[in-house]
C-alpha cells in the first residue's frame, strides 16, 4: 500500500515522545561534555555546578530542536498543502492479524 504524508500536525511534534528523546540525547551529550570529557574551561567546576550545566544544556538542547522540528513541520505543510508539492511517499505492507490464518479459517 502506497501512502503519502500530506500534513504534519505541529502539535504532534510537541506532545509526543519526541521531547523525551531529545532531552535524553541532550543529557548524554551534556554528561559527555561537562563530566566525562571536560575541557579546560569546565574542568575546574565543582560537581554540583557540572550537574546544573548538564541539566541546562539538556533543556536548551530539547527546546532548540523542538523549535527546529516544529518550524520544519510548518514549512513542510506550507509546501505540500499550500503550494501543492508532493509529500513524502511511504510504502506500507499489510500484515495478517496474529492468530488468524492467511486462508481465514
Amino acid at each position: 500500500m502506497k501512502c503519502e504524508i500530506k500534513y504534519i500536525q505541529p502539535g504532534s511534534v510537541l506532545f509526543s515522545s519526541v521531547p523525551v528523546i531529545l532531552f535524553l540525547i541532550g543529557l548524554v551529550a551534556g554528561l559527555a561534555t561537562f563530566v566525562f570529557v571536560p575541557n579546560p574551561v569546565t574542568g575546574p567546576m565543582a560537581f554540583p555546578d557540572k550537574m546544573v550545566a548538564v541539566g541546562v544544556f539538556s533543556l536548551l538542547y530539547m527546546v532548540s530542536f523542538l523549535a527546529l522540528f516544529t518550524v520544519c513541520a510548518i514549512v513542510y505543510n506550507l509546501l505540500t498543502a499550500g503550494l501543492g508539492l508532493s509529500g513524502i511517499k511511504v510504502q506500507l505492507d499489510e500484515l495478517p492479524e496474529p492468530g488468524v490464518d492467511e486462508e481465514g479459517a
